[in-house]
Order: structure tokens, then sequence, then C-alpha cells
């Protein structure tokens, strides 16, 4: 919130539209995901997201430039990409 310089209210509408259109997946998922993930993914907080990316087969959205330049298995997007 302090980021957008939004309110509470102008800040949960979206959100909770998301939390609508998200499916949660559980990590037995993407167990079998996991080592690539391990292997590929330059910040290791985001190999989740890398081995979800990789079980979809599908990009990710992010504004941390490592994860684009140090790999190059998942695309990777930036906000200023997808707008």
């Amino acid at each position: 919130m302090l980021k957008t310089e939004r309110s509470k209210e102008e800040f949960d509408k979206p959100i909770n539209i998301l939390k609508q259109k998200i499916k949660i997946m559980p990590n037995e998922e993407t167990e079998e995901f996991m080592l690539q993930a391990e292997k590929i993914c330059p910040d290791k907080k985001d190999i989740d997201y890398f081995a979800l990316a990789l079980k979809l087969k599908c990009p990710l959205w992010s504004n941390n430039r490592i994860l684009k330049t140090k790999q190059n298995v998942v695309i990777v997007y930036s906000s200023e990409e997808l707008i």
C-alpha cells in the first residue's frame, strides 16, 4: 500500500478480485520441478515461483532484473513490458 500510495479500500479492491481468480497450488504439485528450479533460479527466495512456471510452462512477472538476466529457461516479464 505504501508503494502505491493508495488507501486500504483502493488497495483491497483489486487484491480481492485477484484472490477470486488465483488458484492456490499445493507444493506437492510442483515438487518434481524443484531441483531444476533450484539450479536455474538466480534468487533463492524465488525458487517456488520458478518451479511453478516450469510446471505450467508459463512466464513470470517480476521486476527483479536478475531473474531475467541470469538464466534463460523461464521467460520473465517486467511490469513495463506487460504494460
